[in-house]
Protein backbone atom coordinates (compact mmCIF):
# COMPACT_ATOMS: atom_id res chain seq x y z
CA UNK A 1 0.00 0.00 0.00
CA UNK A 2 1.32 3.39 -0.99
CA UNK A 3 0.90 6.30 1.37
CA UNK A 4 0.91 9.93 0.34
CA UNK A 5 1.56 13.11 2.22
CA UNK A 6 -1.35 15.31 1.29
CA UNK A 7 -0.77 19.06 1.67
CA UNK A 8 -4.45 19.88 2.20
CA UNK A 9 -7.39 18.82 4.31
CA UNK A 10 -10.97 17.93 3.39
CA UNK A 11 -13.96 19.24 5.32
CA UNK A 12 -16.62 16.85 6.57
CA UNK A 13 -19.08 18.35 4.08
CA UNK A 14 -16.66 17.89 1.14
CA UNK A 15 -16.05 14.28 2.17
CA UNK A 16 -19.80 13.62 2.21
CA UNK A 17 -20.10 15.24 -1.24
CA UNK A 18 -17.31 13.05 -2.64
CA UNK A 19 -19.04 9.91 -1.38
CA UNK A 20 -22.46 11.02 -2.65
CA UNK A 21 -20.97 11.86 -6.06
CA UNK A 22 -19.24 8.48 -6.31
CA UNK A 23 -15.77 10.00 -6.60
CA UNK A 24 -12.54 8.32 -5.64
CA UNK A 25 -9.67 9.95 -3.81
CA UNK A 26 -7.50 10.25 -6.91
CA UNK A 27 -10.07 12.45 -8.66
CA UNK A 28 -10.31 14.80 -5.70
CA UNK A 29 -6.54 14.88 -5.16
CA UNK A 30 -5.89 15.62 -8.85
CA UNK A 31 -8.42 18.45 -8.90
CA UNK A 32 -6.71 19.97 -5.90
CA UNK A 33 -3.06 19.42 -6.82
CA UNK A 34 -3.16 19.40 -10.64
CA UNK A 35 -6.13 21.55 -11.67
CA UNK A 36 -6.78 22.45 -15.32
CA UNK A 37 -8.02 25.87 -14.21
CA UNK A 38 -8.05 27.94 -11.03
CA UNK A 39 -10.37 30.90 -10.47
CA UNK A 40 -11.02 33.04 -7.40
CA UNK A 41 -14.50 32.65 -5.90
CA UNK A 42 -14.78 35.05 -3.02
CA UNK A 43 -12.90 35.91 0.11
CA UNK A 44 -10.06 33.47 0.56
CA UNK A 45 -11.46 30.71 -1.68
CA UNK A 46 -10.92 29.46 -5.21
CA UNK A 47 -12.40 27.05 -7.74
CA UNK A 48 -9.98 24.32 -8.82
CA UNK A 49 -11.35 22.39 -11.81
CA UNK A 50 -10.12 19.16 -13.33
CA UNK A 51 -12.14 16.74 -15.40
CA UNK A 52 -15.72 16.35 -14.28
CA UNK A 53 -15.31 18.01 -10.86
CA UNK A 54 -14.51 21.38 -9.34
CA UNK A 55 -13.31 21.66 -5.77
CA UNK A 56 -13.85 24.82 -3.76
CA UNK A 57 -10.83 25.30 -1.52
CA UNK A 58 -9.44 27.89 0.82
CA UNK A 59 -6.35 29.74 -0.35
CA UNK A 60 -4.61 29.47 3.03
CA UNK A 61 -1.73 27.05 3.54
CA UNK A 62 -2.48 24.27 4.11
CA UNK A 63 -5.65 24.58 2.07
CA UNK A 64 -8.97 22.98 2.98
CA UNK A 65 -11.44 21.62 0.43
CA UNK A 66 -14.76 23.15 1.45
CA UNK A 67 -17.04 21.45 -1.09
CA UNK A 68 -17.02 19.58 -4.38
CA UNK A 69 -19.14 20.41 -7.42
CA UNK A 70 -19.75 18.91 -10.84
CA UNK A 71 -17.92 20.87 -13.54
CA UNK A 72 -20.56 20.64 -16.27
CA UNK A 73 -24.27 21.25 -16.57
CA UNK A 74 -24.68 17.76 -18.02
CA UNK A 75 -23.10 16.17 -14.93
CA UNK A 76 -25.39 18.21 -12.65
CA UNK A 77 -28.42 17.15 -14.67
CA UNK A 78 -27.42 13.46 -14.71
CA UNK A 79 -26.83 13.52 -10.96
CA UNK A 80 -30.19 15.14 -10.23
CA UNK A 81 -32.01 12.68 -12.51
CA UNK A 82 -30.32 9.69 -10.88
CA UNK A 83 -31.19 10.79 -7.34
CA UNK A 84 -34.74 11.72 -8.35
CA UNK A 85 -35.29 8.39 -10.11
CA UNK A 86 -34.29 6.51 -6.96
CA UNK A 87 -36.75 8.57 -4.91
CA UNK A 88 -34.62 8.98 -1.82
CA UNK A 89 -31.35 10.42 -0.55
CA UNK A 90 -30.71 8.54 2.69
CA UNK A 91 -27.22 7.24 3.46
CA UNK A 92 -27.82 3.68 2.22
CA UNK A 93 -29.21 4.96 -1.06
CA UNK A 94 -26.29 7.30 -1.58
CA UNK A 95 -23.86 4.47 -0.85
CA UNK A 96 -25.59 2.28 -3.44
CA UNK A 97 -25.43 5.17 -5.92
CA UNK A 98 -21.71 5.66 -5.27
CA UNK A 99 -21.02 1.96 -5.81
CA UNK A 100 -23.11 1.90 -8.99
CA UNK A 101 -21.20 4.89 -10.40
CA UNK A 102 -17.89 3.28 -9.53
CA UNK A 103 -18.94 0.09 -11.34
CA UNK A 104 -19.96 2.16 -14.37
CA UNK A 105 -16.52 3.79 -14.53
CA UNK A 106 -14.80 0.41 -14.25
CA UNK A 107 -16.89 -1.01 -17.09
CA UNK A 108 -16.33 2.02 -19.31
CA UNK A 109 -19.80 3.43 -19.55
CA UNK A 110 -23.21 4.10 -18.14
CA UNK A 111 -25.44 1.17 -17.32
CA UNK A 112 -29.09 0.92 -16.51
CA UNK A 113 -30.20 4.04 -18.40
Amino acid sequence: MTTYEIPFSVSHHAMKRAVAMGLDGDEVRDAMLRPRSVQPCGAGKEYRQRGKITVVATTEVPATIVTILWSTAAAWRDDAETVRSRGDTDHRSMTRLRLARKAQRQHGGRRGR
